[in-house]
């Protein structure tokens, strides 16, 4: 049997309501994009306030679908229509069909002319009827109309004509996605009402541990519309992206400048200001960003060398002393966007970067994806993160928590209370495939209208996002709302680490690396403030991690200080303060994890920075091992350690002696995972 099939996607954002009404149309005119179209088997038009479908007799079903995108098994929903029969042979029924994977699976309830109606569930090829043709009392005529109700529930089903119930059945469950009409051949009907709403919109109030939204007031907000907002990791700096304001780079004809503001110790946020060029220019500004020590802004789009908008992308701006300095582009591998639109978001260590695009295997509008950083500072090819997270509508916004586990996301894909909700949803394993269902923020967060660029800080204490909601102390279109979360603990804790880098007691310019004793993995980097020296850094706790910094005069120097973050410590921030002469290095030492003998792109740069500035043209390369395995074992990886140096060493005409140690000569003891770290080593000695 051909089938022959239309089925409509559509956005429902437009039509939400607080009553949760997905869509409700009285056909006055198309406001809701029904898809209209003739051809040789079938008809759709929207007529006298009717959507009249036709089937012209040359296929056995025809079936329209609306595609809605319910989670309907674990929510319950309800379906209202008032249908008139234009014409049908009366042993055939016309029928509402609800659909999970188009018509490979679905229910359809049917009735016809002779009193009679059924229910039906077919699952690919298998059909089969759960109640067969029953009399109905009402004589359906032409002329008349017929009003169809169907309340939905995880586990029963309640169908009713004219307010009469006729069927009432547990343990039925529809999960689909899709709901419309079939008609058998040769048949025509109009359809005069429709509506599809929740009827238990406490399904959505979960995960609601948050106040009531905090207008920020006028200090922060304007009558224009403030359409974007991120709180830095230590929530003391607020970034807002403001619309038309007669003060952004065009005047009232700039689309979006970025401006900021800052909290001071009494819990009061600075008047905002606009943060000016390079940040801003003629075109679309936001901050997508921010590194844990606010010394670094990653920035949508691309610039050009005289900071004028020059594409999609992302860049990264970093303070000195004389400002922020011009952004640069953030290479992302096989970068395709095929949306005018697009969102993204770092990680607080900037290691992962999540990207809200369109590309020719999106599932929907928009996607998320993740990408990782590599040794030379670009980013992988995007990586979907799945069905589980992306729906065929728009999911934008992301927002990665500094766990680097739970993700925030806005989405018009997903039954909620306005046009754009926000959701959450945390990572299950390293493959960034698989998450829990995602979590409606409810009604405390959502509302009505758009709720958008959802962020919190490090410490957890607040949100911050934009919403439509016309709160309180509302000022303009859309607002900086922020939200007191009372529970901290549904993130894995995360603490802000600060330190103070002084030379000859004078703050200085440099990157600071964190990595974890744990596993020897990179953590992330840091700079400096230039005039102060100091650093932040978001760390999970639980975990030992060690650190050295970069300048001018050498590539890498080792603090013997280790640092412990375990849930036990009271403080949300530690204070560090070093010291260290400048001087010239006579050695250099690079570390590995265990069992490795390759260095990175990142390793190599360093290696040669460290040759050239020195210039060095002799030395001596000692290559070491920790004491696990043999000592055979432990001697031809110390060998390979110095050969995968070697190269590098040759390339620039430097003599050399390899000294393979093998786990000769440690530096700390072998009986712990810290000294063992340290002895994975190779030193290159100045000669």
């Amino acid at each position: 049997m051909k089938l022959y099939i239309f089925i409509l996607f559509v956005s429902i954002f437009i039509l939400k309501a607080k009553d949760s009404t997905l869509v409700k149309d009285e056909f006055l005119n198309n406001i809701n994009s029904w898809q209209i179209f003739e051809n040789d088997s079938a008809k759709s038009e929207i007529s006298n306030s009717n959507l009249i479908l036709s089937n012209k007799n040359k296929t056995p079903n025809f079936y329209y679908l609306r595609e809605f995108n319910l989670n309907a098994s674990k929510i319950d929903f309800q379906i209202d229509t008032k249908i008139k029969i234009l014409n049908c042979e009366e042993s055939k029924g016309i029928g509402v069909i609800l659909c999970k994977n188009g018509i490979n699976q679905y229910l359809v309830f049917r009735l016809n002319k002779l009193n009679y109606y059924k229910l039906s569930y077919y699952n690919n090829g298998k059909y089969q009827d759960l109640i067969d043709y029953r009399k109905y009392d009402y004589i359906l005529k032409e002329d008349k109309n017929i009003n169809l109700k169907f309340i939905c529930r995880i586990n029963s089903l309640q169908v009713y004509i004219n307010d009469n119930k006729v069927i009432d059945l547990n343990q039925i469950r529809f999960d689909g996605n899709e709901i419309g009409f079939v008609l058998p051949n040769d048949s025509k009907i109009a359809i005069q009402y429709f509506c599809v709403k929740l009827i238990n919109i406490s399904e959505l109030k979960i995960n609601n541990k948050l106040n009531s939204k905090e207008n920020l007031g006028p200090i922060i907000n304007s009558k224009y519309n403030e359409s974007a907002c991120l709180i830095s990791p230590d929530g003391k700096t607020l970034y807002v992206t403001r619309k038309n304001h007669p003060q952004n780079m065009g005047g009232n004809n700039n689309d979006d400048d970025v401006w900021y503001s800052t909290l001071d110790s009494n819990d009061n946020w600075s008047y905002i200001k606009n943060i000016g060029k390079p940040i801003n220019n003629y075109g679309y500004n936001n901050i997508i960003s921010s590194s844990a020590d606010n010394n670094t802004l990653y920035l949508l789009n691309n610039y050009n060398e005289k900071g004028e908008p020059n594409g999609q992308g992302i860049s990264s701006t970093t303070k000195t002393e004389n400002g922020w300095g011009m952004p640069q582009k953030v290479h992302i591998d096989s970068f395709v966007n095929n949306s005018v639109y697009s969102a993204f978001c770092f990680s607080t260590n900037q290691n992962i970067l999540i990207s809200s695009i369109e590309d020719d295997k999106s599932i929907g509008e928009l996607d998320l994806y993740v990408s990782f950083k590599k040794d030379d500072g670009s980013f992988t090819k995007p990586k979907n993160l799945g069905k589980t997270i992306n729906t065929k509508e728009l999911d934008f916004n992301p927002f990665l928590a500094s766990d680097n586990r739970t993700l925030y996301f806005s989405t018009l894909g997903r039954i909620g209370y306005g046009s754009a909700d926000i959701y959450s949803s945390k990572r299950l394993d390293e493959s960034w495939e698989n998450w829990t269902e995602p979590e409606n923020l409810g009604n405390e967060v959502n509302s009505e209208y758009a709720d958008l660029y959802y962020s919190i800080p490090v410490s957890g204490d607040y949100a911050y996002l934009v919403t439509d909601d016309k709160l309180e102390n509302a000022q303009g279109l859309s607002d900086i709302v922020r939200i007191k979360i009372r529970d901290t603990q549904k993130l894995q804790a995360t603490k802000l680490f600060t330190g103070r880098i002084l030379m000859n007691d004078k703050p200085f310019a440099t990157k600071i690396f964190f990595e974890s004793l744990k596993d020897s993995s990179f953590n992330g980097f840091v700079n400096t403030i230039p005039n102060n020296g100091e650093f932040k850094i978001a760390l999970p706790i639980g975990d030992k991690y060690t650190f050295y910094y970069n300048d001018l005069n050498f590539k890498k120097s080792e603090f013997d200080k280790i640092i412990l973050l375990n849930e036990n410590e009271i403080e949300t921030t530690k204070i560090y303060s070093f010291k260290h002469e400048i001087k010239i290095l006579e050695k250099y030492t690079i570390l590995f994890k265990p069992s490795k003998y390759k260095i990175s792109k990142m390793q190599i740069e360093n290696l040669k920075d460290y040759l050239t500035t020195n210039n060095i043209e002799s030395l001596e390369i000692l290559a070491h091992t920790d004491s696990i395995g043999s000592e055979r074992k432990n001697l031809k990886l110390s060998i390979k350690r110095a050969k995968s140096l070697e190269q590098v060493i040759l390339q620039m005409n430097i003599k050399f002696l390899t000294l393979p140690k093998g786990e000769s000569e440690p530096v700390k003891s072998n009986s712990t995972k810290e000294g063992r770290a340290y002895n994975r080593r190779v030193d290159l000695i100045k000669r």
